[in-house]
């Protein structure tokens, strides 16, 4: 490879990776009981000629959280955000318009004693952008809601894992 594209590769990956920053909504998660990780995932897809699948790309997170306190975790209330596979000029400043979520209601496992990791799905979605965090109920019975003014909110990594687990 030579130097000029080797230089404009690397300008090419340092502009998507800016752009993209830009882009993202900050979140102030100094008021989230959890810390979360969120990989990305993919599934391995398959259409036959003869019977298209109509469902269009699906994306994936495997959801690791690590909790504040001691207090095992029961049940969890996420929304995940994306945008459409549509296609899509961004000019500056852009904003979504064709954003799309999918809320999910996560439990622990039977025989666990807090809810440590899932994973969540969505189809019909060009990419995953953040999962926030809306609710938590502890094993006490307690639970923790998002305030208005707070976001308990996770960020993909960019790196998306092929052959995990």
């Amino acid at each position: 490879m030579s130097q000029r594209t080797a230089a404009l590769f690397l300008l090419t990956a340092a502009c998507f990776t800016t752009c993209a920053a830009a882009q993202t909504p900050k979140s102030d998660d100094s008021a989230c009981p959890v810390n979360i990780l969120a990989q990305r995932q993919s599934a391995p897809a398959m259409l036959s000629a003869s019977s298209p699948r109509k469902d269009g790309p699906s994306q994936g997170l495997h959801v690791i959280l690590t909790p504040t306190s001691e207090i095992a975790i029961e049940s969890l209330e996420v929304t995940l955000h994306g945008l459409s596979p549509n296609p899509r000029v961004l000019p500056i400043k852009a904003s979504y318009d064709d954003e799309v979520t999918k809320a999910f209601d996560l439990h622990r496992r039977n025989g666990e004693k807090t809810l440590t990791d899932f994973d969540v799905w969505m189809s019909k979605v060009g990419a995953l952008r953040w999962l926030d965090v809306t609710s938590i109920t502890y094993a006490d019975g307690t639970r923790w809601s998002a305030p208005a003014n707070a976001i308990c909110r996770a960020i993909p990594t960019n790196l998306l894992l092929i052959g995990q687990r």
